[in-house]
């Protein structure tokens, strides 16, 4: 995987962790797997442009 695409799936990851959402959590929201989450955030695999829109929108939204 790309050098890019790599931090990418770190810097979700870290965003994650810092929202203090479980892998789970997010998953849910995002209508994804857990293992699949876990396997964009480890760099094994890469979301579609969907699936990084929803992440990426979810992890945007102001705490509640």
């Amino acid at each position: 995987m790309p050098k890019a695409k790599l931090e990418l799936c770190y810097a979700i990851r870290k965003a994650r962790k810092e929202k203090r959402l479980s892998l789970r959590n997010l998953a849910t929201k995002v209508g994804i797997s857990a293992a699949f989450l876990s396997d964009i955030e480890l760099g094994r695999r890469f979301p579609s442009k969907e699936n990084l829109t929803k992440i990426l929108n979810e992890l945007a939204q102001k705490a509640t």
